[in-house]
């Protein structure tokens, strides 16, 4: 059987005469080097935005616990505030530095894709991304997930200053001992 019609019986697609053709050529090694060089940088790009995503979010982890514990700490109101704001200033900073790598990530796969594409290596070799609906399905939670810590940040600043009271408020001194 050749691999035009194995590619039909699978694909259902009808191949026209010149990628038929080439669908029944065996793939050269230049091919075959292409092939495993795009797998493979796509794995490592898929790789690191994995690590980003989960770097910022121990990350995010560890500034939450930080701020909840600047929250209920025994300090001013004006302290307080502004301890929580450097919290939450940081981990929006970290949030998006972290979308924008993963971005960077999916825009190198979608280059990689392209190629892939270009190059016809769908002819001899299954395709190691998934099709154009599924892959915008899959990078929403990366986007989504970053877009959503950096609002909650957003929304905390105010919160703590309704919370924390006026920032603007002086601060007590109290004489707990005259000194001689």
């Amino acid at each position: 059987m050749a691999f035009s019609s194995l590619f039909k019986s699978f694909s259902g697609k009808e191949l026209d005469a010149s990628r038929s053709a080439k669908l029944d050529q065996k793939p050269s090694a230049a091919k075959i080097r292409l092939a495993e060089m795009i797998t493979q940088q796509i794995q490592v790009e898929q790789s690191l935005a994995s690590t980003r995503m989960t770097w910022n979010l121990t990350f995010q982890g560890f500034t939450i616990a930080g701020y909840a514990l600047v929250a209920t700490a025994d300090a001013s109101a004006p302290a307080r505030w502004v301890v929580q704001c450097l919290i939450a200033a940081v981990s929006i900073i970290v949030a998006l530095a972290t979308l924008q790598g993963i971005k960077a990530a999916q825009q190198q796969r979608s280059y990689l894709k392209r190629v892939w594409g270009e190059q016809e290596l769908s002819l001899c070799f299954p395709e190691p991304f998934s099709a154009d609906s599924g892959s915008r399905w899959g990078r929403a939670p990366a986007t989504w997930i970053c877009l959503v810590l950096a609002g909650m940040w957003l929304v905390l600043i105010p919160a703590s200053l309704v919370l924390t009271g006026d920032p603007k408020e002086p601060m007590e001194i109290r004489l707990v001992s005259e000194s001689r």
